[in-house]
Parts: structure tokens; sequence; C-alpha cells
């Protein structure tokens, strides 16, 4: 019995591991070297022959930072992290499309672009913070007095 879930589990493991290496536009030659083997061992691994041990599973998550560990164990969730990570944000800003637009247009940006943007960000926001300040000091200036503080003293 153990040899058969052993066998079914090799066997999905294998399918991931191509549909991953599809997905990635890349040739069985490669994804041995990302797993530090031979083309021919990773060519059973896809074919549900042989299993890598876990030396040869945590070489590939290292080298592709983005692939979900969890996809690729067990199948279940999306097979890259980022994608979740955007369907969160995305998920959490619903409702207010001027963000999810935002976040969408930031995927394509270099790092110096996002590090402008993150400083804009925080200095119209420092004004407005600062802004609201000023506000509430005027307020606080123009609230009348209130009467025993203006009673007049007799002469």
């Amino acid at each position: 019995m153990e040899k058969s879930v052993s066998m079914d589990f090799a066997q999905s493991f294998g399918r991931r591991l191509s549909t991953l290496r599809k997905e990635l536009s890349l040739h069985q030659s490669k994804m041995a070297e990302k797993m530090k083997v031979s083309e021919r061992v990773y060519r059973r691994y896809e074919a549900g022959e042989q299993v890598p041990g876990t030396d040869k599973v945590n070489a590939l998550i290292e080298d592709l930072k983005e692939l979900n560990p969890e996809w690729l164990l067990t199948g279940n969730g999306r097979t890259f992290k980022s994608s979740d990570l955007q369907e969160t944000i995305l998920d959490s800003v619903a409702g207010n499309e001027s963000i999810q637009r935002i976040v969408i247009m930031l995927k394509g940006l270099d790092d110096e672009d996002l590090q402008g943007i993150l400083h804009q960000v925080m200095e119209r926001k420092r004004l407005r913070d600062l802004h609201t300040e000023l506000r509430d000091m005027v307020n606080k200036l123009e609230r009348p007095v209130s009467a025993g503080a203006h009673e007049e003293r007799p002469e």
C-alpha cells in the first residue's frame, strides 16, 4: 500500500514539475540545473519514476523565490506566491477602484520609480496631516470663549 502512495505522489509531483517548467518556458536541462541534478535524473522526476530528495526540492524552491512550496509539494494553492499576494492586495482594497488601479500599475516599475512614488506619497500624507493639525488649531482659536471667562469686572 505504501508503495502505491509513493508512486501516486511521484506521478503527481512529476506532473507539477512539468507544469512548472512549461509555465516558465524552460528546457528540462535548465530545470535540472536549478535542482542540481543531471538532465537524465530530472526527466525521471517528471515521468514520476523517481522522487527528488528534500535537498533537491529545496534547491528548486531557493532558486525560484516566487514558487509556492505548498503547491509544489501538494498541488494546493497557486503555482506562484506573487499571484496570491497581488490577489490578496486587490481583495483588501475591493471597492476602491483607484487603489486597485494603482496596485496594478506599480507592477511594471523598477525600484527607483517605486522609491520616488513612496517619497511622494509620504510627503503628501505629511502635508495632509499638517493641514489637519492646522485646521484643528484654527477651530480651537475660533471657538467662542465660555461666558464665565468674559464677565465684566466692576470698575
